[in-house]
């Protein structure tokens, strides 16, 4: 309901009362409160007629009457008006003794805010069916039950300030109010007029943020909770922050951090093992993250698969990389969700209050940026304002790949693999370009990593397996390739995890009329180690319907014989990190000879990629490696020219 439908029809109310015993307005069971060593702010109970005009709604509950408050200082000669229209905010005070009154009306008169309408409730556990008629709720110097009473209740951001309280006891109970939903907590043996002003203020920030919800959004501000985590969600932790922002800019001796905790691999464990593991992953890593804060930390789950953390206090910049730290340690131990371990690593950015916010959007915003940065670095990162133009130039290169697979920008090169033993050809391997027109060709170490990232390595790699296949067999029926020709395609971890990749396989070769066994896979290790048993369970699937499953990059990764051997692969690649050193010397080839003696061994077969010179092919031939792709041989080729290459091929591999 709109504050001005509140408030009555007057357009005017012209009023000069006394605040005294005798005044109709409620007075609070909680005056026995008030202590002789904390006196409230220097104000007499004559004050208040300068600042506060009480006039009567509707017929009000017992216990509770609704006041206007003009937020102006004024002379008490002069009389006072108040536009009904004008008032644009109302808070609901409970728990208020007179002199507490006194102490926000002294307040009010150095702020400059909007309008205020006030309602008080002498009896806080009958404020909270009060406070959905007001915008905010404001309790004073109550017991921690009847706070955690009045903060669960109230269907409005809460503000609490708490009876005198032990020193070693505030942060404890500072922190069960917060959980129990008060957006703000204060102490009544410490408060200040600048910690009140910082209160009012931070409360209408909040009630701003409310006001811009959609309406739905509008009823757990505040004290919303994730129900998968039972962790704050992110309208909890955007009030915190606001609240935090506010603080800094009015006591500059108070800091924040904010860290914003990205789970790396969530979105394929989630796709490939199942959303309800994906609900695992979050909540073990919540429980992971949970015991590494201080009691005065916030926790909150603010995306499908981000956490964020608020650290507020004394300013201490180390306290938030020794936060980073511990987190980071305890995300070393695997997750057991579904037998196999399962690791989660998380990457940090981090933002501090010393950037002078204005806003709670800022704050999150430079923590994304700082994250995102985290994401590609491979390690935490603090947010730099060169990360917003960096940002936004991965939101255009997102957005531009995006356009790319809309608009069937990618095409196909082709590399000629060939035996080094009759030097004819036996197959290709497909590799995919992204054409952007005026720009060129983009090769794929530029736009890869950010298909991966984005997950749209999926649509991309079904294109290339689709366009590969079908580009093979239109080569064999014109060339009549001899001895079934083979096409290579690299796959991901993300293809491979999609629950119908083998079926996906199968489509592309249906389409395009070429028989399995001309297709060869190719997996790196890194494909290979995520989800070993689920990866075995798809080779075999593979394997099954007549396609070819290879390693490629062999010896990058790190795999172990032992999980090499659990594999049921037909080949490895040899990669060109270990035939570049070949020289035709015996030291130059041990790691080389080493890898084709283990496929040897293992019964499988071997290529070598990146032969550039005569001397690589004779050597790599004399250790028993027959196929082999490079420089040496050919370039990777366009349509076009692998279709001339193609014609020239008769009698061996054109020169």
């Amino acid at each position: 309901m709109a504050a001005g439908s509140r408030r009555g029809s007057a357009c005017s109310v012209k009023l000069r009362e006394r605040f005294d015993d005798g005044g109709g307005v409620a007075r609070s069971n909680h005056a026995r409160r008030a202590s002789p060593t904390s006196p409230p702010l220097g104000v007499g109970d004559g004050d208040l007629d300068e600042t506060i005009v009480r006039r009567r709604v509707a017929e009000p509950e017992s216990g509770s009457e609704s006041v206007a408050a003009n937020h102006a200082p004024r002379s008490p000669s002069m009389e006072l008006e108040w536009e009904s229209e004008a008032a644009e905010v109302s808070l609901l005070l409970t728990g208020m003794s007179k002199p507490g009154a006194n102490r926000l009306a002294r307040l009010l008169r150095g702020c400059n805010q909007p309008a205020l309408s006030f309602g008080f409730a002498a009896d806080p556990s009958r404020a909270g069916s009060e406070a959905s008629r007001f915008e905010l709720v404001f309790g004073h110097e109550l017991s921690v039950d009847e706070a955690v009473g009045l903060a669960r209740s109230a269907d409005a951001p809460c503000l609490v300030i708490a009876e005198p309280t032990p020193v070693d006891q505030k942060a404890r109970t500072r922190e069960v109010l917060r959980r129990a939903g008060a957006l703000e907590v204060l102490f009544a043996d410490e408060i200040t007029s600048a910690l009140l002003e910082h209160a009012i203020r931070s409360a209408l920030l909040c009630w701003r943020l409310v006001r811009s919800m959609p309406d739905g959004a509008r009823d757990d501000a505040g004290s919303s909770i994730d129900v998968l985590t039972g962790l704050p969600d992110v309208q909890a932790f955007m009030f915190r922050v606001a609240a935090a922002v506010e603080r800094k800019r009015h006591s500059p001796g108070t800091e924040f951090t904010v860290l914003l905790i990205d789970i790396v691999q969530f979105s394929y464990l989630s796709g490939s093992l199942g959303r309800e593991v994906g609900e695992e992953v979050l909540t073990s890593v919540a429980a992971r993250i949970a015991p590494c804060l201080e009691q005065s930390d916030l926790l909150a789950r603010v995306s499908a698969h981000n956490f964020a953390v608020l650290i507020e206090g004394e300013p201490d910049d180390e306290r938030a990389f020794e936060l980073s730290a511990r987190i980071h340690a305890q995300m070393e131990k695997p997750l057991r969700l579904v037998g196999d371990p399962v690791y989660a690593t998380v990457r940090i950015g981090l933002t501090a209050g010393a950037r002078e916010y204005s806003a709670p959007e800022d704050v999150m915003r430079d923590a994304r940026a700082a994250m995102l940065r985290a994401r590609t670095e491979g390690r935490d990162q603090v947010f730099k304002t060169s990360f917003h133009s960096e940002a936004v130039d991965q939101f255009r290169r997102e957005s531009a790949l995006r356009a790319a697979i809309d608009q069937s920008q990618f095409l196909l090169h082709y590399q000629p693999i060939v035996s080094l033993v009759t030097k004819r050809l036996v197959g290709f391997e497909a590799l995919v370009r992204w054409n952007r027109g005026s720009a060129g060709l983009v090769p794929p170490l530029q736009f890869i990593p950010l298909a991966e990232e984005t997950g749209l390595i999926v649509p991309i790699g079904n294109w290339v397996m689709a366009e590969a296949t079908k580009q093979l067999r239109s080569w064999d029926t014109e060339f009549e390739l001899e001895g079934g020709a083979l096409i290579c395609v690299n796959v991901s971890a993300q293809q491979v995890a999609e629950p119908g990749f083998t079926a996906e396989v199968e489509k592309s070769l249906r389409d395009a009329g070429l028989h399995p066994s001309c297709l060869k896979i190719e997996f790196t290790e890194t494909t290979l180690m995520d989800g070993p048993e689920r990866v075995v369970r798809v080779i075999h699937e593979l394997r099954e319907i007549g396609v070819h499953v290879w390693i490629d990059d062999f010896g990058t990764g790190y795999s172990s014989l032992s999980y090499l051997q659990r594999f049921p692969v037909d080949g490895l690649k040899i990669d060109k990190s270990f035939v570049d050193p070949l020289d035709g010397s015996d030291g130059s080839a041990a790691m080389a000879r080493t890898i084709i003696g283990l496929a040897d061994g293992l019964g499988l077969s071997t290529v070598a990629e990146g032969i550039e010179h005569e001397v690589q092919a004779e050597q790599l031939l004399g250790m028993g490696c027959v196929n082999a792709q490079g420089y040496l041989f050919s370039r990777p080729l366009s349509v076009a020219d692998a279709y001339g290459y193609l014609a020239r091929c008769e009698g061996g591999v054109p020169s």
